[in-house]
């Protein structure tokens, strides 16, 4: 299905060069971290989301 857009977040986070890699660490947030809490979020979701959530990771 299409991306979400916690879907292209996870991408994003996946990427050391991104620029949302760039604001969050200048907020103070670990990018990697949040990462492995969206793909624990991930495995809540009902109805196969959890496997499209970490396909995009």
């Amino acid at each position: 299905g299409p991306a979400r857009g916690v879907d292209l977040l996870a991408g994003l986070l996946l990427d050391p060069e991104s620029r949302a890699v760039e604001v969050l660490a200048r907020a103070g947030i670990d990018a990697r971290e949040a990462a492995a809490r969206l793909d624990n979020d991930a495995e809540d979701l009902p109805d196969g989301h959890a496997e499209d959530a970490r396909a995009a990771c």
